[in-house]
């Protein structure tokens, strides 16, 4: 008898000496999974089939036996039967061990079965790679959206990634927000449609872009997705279709409604899915509340009024604390022409779901009223903390601010979500916070003066963060001020729209105090482009303005306007200083010299007295300097600054200034002397707490002690280095660090070692802004390669070769050729002779290299790298 395949699973996994925990990991399956599949002995689908097999390597003709068991027919459980609420409840449960970053579902989706199965089959079927799900807002499309995406995780290998697109109103931040997700940051000058489209080509993954429709142009990025990634599927969300080639609309219609005037008893109108839905939240909002036969008709009224939309219906079920269901059906009653009636000429969800929430907004009293349209300039929610500072920051509230939030929080309005160090945040749905917004253009003059108090509060949460970096809560804050990134990114916007010139200078001071955010999270592209627009936006002359007599005078005789106050550790002490050096910051950080910002904060610096910003813009003009190669004249430079912060006494300045000069002394051979001002330097670090800068320093150190022959001594420093940048979750710091153990090791012959780092910077630094360490990384893995280069002598000199074209291509494309730290290891110099390997076929090797896609040449080294691992001897001895 035929065992089934519940059975053969079980055999094979029992003879491998496997848990069904340890099966379910090598399968990229649930363990739940597994479990289902032994006790019900049923097969699944055929990807889950060929991983299983993939996991398990059993003997062809078992192989094959698995592969001919026809599948189980299919189960039919009732929609609203318990097996199937449980089984939701357990795809829900395990969403958060699969690849991916979808949110767990923590509520069940209510009378969606018929279109959760619809998008499902859509998704599923081979031919279509773009769904979208289009209906009026508050219809449930994201809910729906999410339900689906859950129950398929499965059926992507790679992971199902939700990317939130409500914050963004600007479509050239669509790709970077969708590589934020997926966890691919900037490339510098590369468009981040690039860096996305080589992470997702040979992935089969689902992406799920929720709330499109404010960012409708960027759908011929998506079209470019889809054309480059053949197994990438696309779930959409939006009020309005993308219109691309090959999309599939699926229209998310209201819940399902009793007919009107239909008298029936509770227990029937409870199974249409806008009744249940509204008992059930209803009941949350109101223990006592049942649906019964004395209110069921009431209720599917109030249903019916409201055209079944989830959304509309939910606020209406959380006023039943307040009002029984007659009552709130005669207040509607007074409201139906606006709800069912309005202009013909507006779009549909005004005329249903906005005076909805017209409804639920006029039933606040007054105080509650300002306090839900204040709420509305925050992007991606607030702190309670900062609904304070913006909402009643001058006592003109008229409310407790706890209980205001607590009465929007009862009634719908406002949601509450634990932020990421626990500390809650509320949020509002974006069609709410729409309305809201048209409520706060409405009252005239209070608008700009709560958008002025939010870009007041932005700007001091992000010079308090810049100061919090430097300390021993550095990585707590850079994870606050990543849960306000998007309403850093409403501020600046705001700050450029304003008239009114401290507004500019503000977003100024702000930009520059979100410097070290944006480095330390790969957002430096982003970054620049904030400076770059803030300083066009600045039209007044910073040097030079005209008095009331008409005459030119200096910004720091200047009363008319007094420039924002600047928190110690900025990049100076006057805005556009701080600005100018930061774009000089960002430049060196994305492989780029910017010689003419770093003369102009100088000079600027200089002429307003602002001796902080001229220390900092000695360093870059000394960093420049050192990009470009030429370390002799960098040194005064560096030597300069180091004696201007030790002056003014800023510590972070003074941990900066002994930095540069002991590495621009290690630079020019003066090693012993480098030491010294890096130990000092290091011992500053250690005061403030800075853990970039203990990590950073001892770093240098290690480089140090490497060049004066201490081999131990250099991998020891380095290691602890790595250590720093594991706990501050730096990934470009955490690549240096593996890129200079991988040289160490290549220098004791232990080619394993070394091949095993360099392919842990690659995948580290594969996605990231700098090129230049991508470039490091494929030089060293062909060094690598050509050291081994037995037995198959030819074949892995050439793909060496290739991996040196392909470097040298991706260094040219670059404006600092980053003859840097790398320089110390002369091991990638094209010019020399490979073993085995003719100059003609040296030369035709270069040249496919530089015509090789960077994502190939990524994965030929990183294949390269696996092999020399599995390949190369052990080495002689492990010691310096």
């Amino acid at each position: 008898m035929t065992p089934s395949f519940g059975a053969l699973i079980r055999q094979l996994r029992l003879a491998n000496g496997l848990t069904q925990a340890v099966l379910a990991e090598r399968a990229g399956v649930a363990e739940r999974t597994i479990q289902e599949l032994e006790r019900r002995a049923a097969r699944p689908r055929r990807d889950t089939v060929r991983r299983l097999i993939a996991a398990l390597n059993p003997p062809p003709e078992e192989s094959s036996q698995l592969e001919s068991i026809p599948p189980s027919p299919r189960r039919v459980v009732s929609d609203s039967g318990p097996l199937r609420q449980q089984r939701r409840r357990q795809l829900s449960d395990t969403v958060g061990r699969h690849p991916g970053n979808l949110p767990m579902l923590r509520s069940r989706l209510i009378g969606r079965e018929q279109e959760t199965e619809a998008v499902r089959q859509l998704l599923l079927d081979a031919e279509v790679a773009l769904v979208t799900l289009t209906g009026t807002g508050g219809v449930g499309k994201t809910r729906l959206a999410l339900q689906v995406a859950s129950e398929i995780h499965d059926a992507f290998s790679d992971g199902v990634y939700f990317v939130e697109l409500a914050p963004i109103a600007d479509p050239a931040l669509v790709m970077p927000t969708i590589a934020q997700a997926l966890g691919v940051r900037d490339i510098g000058s590369r468009p981040a449609l690039h860096a996305v489209t080589d992470f997702l080509r040979e992935k089969r993954l689902l992406l799920l872009l929720d709330n499109f429709e404010q960012i409708l142009p960027a759908a011929s990025n998506v079209a470019d997705l889809l054309r480059a990634c053949p197994d990438l599927k696309v779930l959409v969300t939006s009020r309005a279709v993308l219109h691309l080639r090959g999309e599939h609309e699926y229209p998310v219609p209201p819940l399902g409604l009793p007919e009107p005037g239909r008298r029936s008893l509770a227990a029937e109108l409870a199974s249409y899915p806008a009744l249940a839905l509204f008992a059930q939240r209803a009941m949350e909002a109101r223990p006592s509340f049942t649906l019964d036969d004395d209110n069921a008709a009431t209720a599917a009224e109030i249903c019916r009024r409201l055209d079944g939309l989830p959304l509309a219906i939910e606020l209406a079920a959380a006023r039943v604390k307040l009002l029984a269901p007659q009552a709130m059906l005669n207040r509607l009653e007074r409201r139906l022409p606006l709800l069912t009636g309005g202009a013909r000429d507006l779009p549909e969800r005004q005329r249903t779901l906005r005076d909805t929430i017209a409804w639920s907004y006029d039933l606040l009293d007054v105080a509650e009223q300002r306090l839900f349209r204040r709420l509305a300039v925050f992007v991606g929610g607030c702190t309670f903390e900062a609904a304070e500072a913006v909402c009643d920051a001058d006592g003109d509230l008229g409310l407790d601010l706890f209980d205001g939030v607590a009465s929007l929080v009862d009634k719908s309005l406002l949601r509450q979500e634990d932020g990421p160090d626990g500390e809650p945040r509320f949020t509002m749905l974006e069609t709410i916070r729409e309305y809201a917004l048209e409520q706060l253009q409405a009252a005239g003059e209070e608008e700009p003066t709560i958008r002025r108090r939010h870009l007041a509060w932005a700007c001091d949460l992000a010079e308090r963060g810049q100061e919090g970096i430097h300390g021993l809560d550095g990585v707590a804050w850079i994870d606050r001020l990543a849960a306000e990134h998007d309403n850093f990114r409403a501020a600046l916007t705001w700050s450029l729209a304003d008239h009114d010139r401290t507004s500019a200078r503000t977003g100024l001071v702000m930009a520059g105090a979100l410097n070290q955010f944006w480095n330390f999270r790969d957002h430096a592209a982003e970054g620049y482009r904030w400076l770059e627009q803030l300083l066009t936006a600045d039209t007044s002359r910073d040097t030079i303005a005209a008095g009331e007599d008409g005459a030119s005078q200096p910004v720091s005789d200047r009363t008319e306007m007094e420039l924002p106050p600047v928190r110690t550790g900025a990049y100076g002490a006057h805005p556009r200083v701080i600005a100018l050096n930061c774009l000089c910051g960002f430049a060196n950080y994305l492989d780029e010299v910017d010689e003419l910002r770093a003369e102009e904060a100088l000079a600027l610096a200089r002429q307003v007295g602002d001796r902080l910003g001229e220390a900092h813009a000695l360093t870059f003009i000394g960093s420049n300097l050192r990009a470009l190669g030429k370390h002799e004249p960098a040194v005064p430079f560096f030597a300069e600054a180091l004696a201007i912060f030790e002056s003014v006494g800023e510590v972070f300045g003074r941990w900066r200034g002994l930095h540069n000069r002991g590495w621009s002394l290690d630079q020019v051979g003066r090693s012993d002397e480098a030491r010294a001002f890096l130990q000092a330097s290091l011992a500053v670090a250690r005061s403030m707490g800075h853990p970039w800068g203990v990590g950073q320093i001892l770093l240098r150190l290690g480089i140090v002690a490497y060049r004066q022959g201490r081999l131990d001594e250099a991998t020891a420093l380095i290691e602890e280095s790595q250590h720093w940048w594991m706990q501050v979750k730096d990934p470009v710091r955490l690549h240096d660090s593996s890129w200079f153990l991988g040289q160490f090791a290549l220098d004791r012959h232990d080619w394993r070692r070394a091949a095993a780092r360099f392919q842990e910077s690659l995948r580290i630094c594969r996605g990231g802004s700098s090129s230049r360490r991508v470039a490091q990384c494929l030089e060293a893995v062909a060094a690598c390669a050509v050291a081994v280069h037995e037995p198959e002598a030819s074949r892995i000199a050439l793909q060496a070769v290739s991996l040196l074209g392909s470097a040298s291509a991706l260094r040219e494309s670059i404006t600092a050729h980053a003859v840097q730290d790398d320089q110390r290891f002369p091991n990638r110099d094209l010019s020399r002779t490979v073993p085995g390997v003719t100059a003609e076929a040296r030369a035709e090797a270069l040249e496919s290299g530089r015509a090789m896609p960077l994502e190939q040449a990524v994965e030929l080294a990183l294949s390269l790298a696996a092999e020399i691992q599995a390949a190369a001897p052990e080495p002689v001895s492990d010691s310096g």
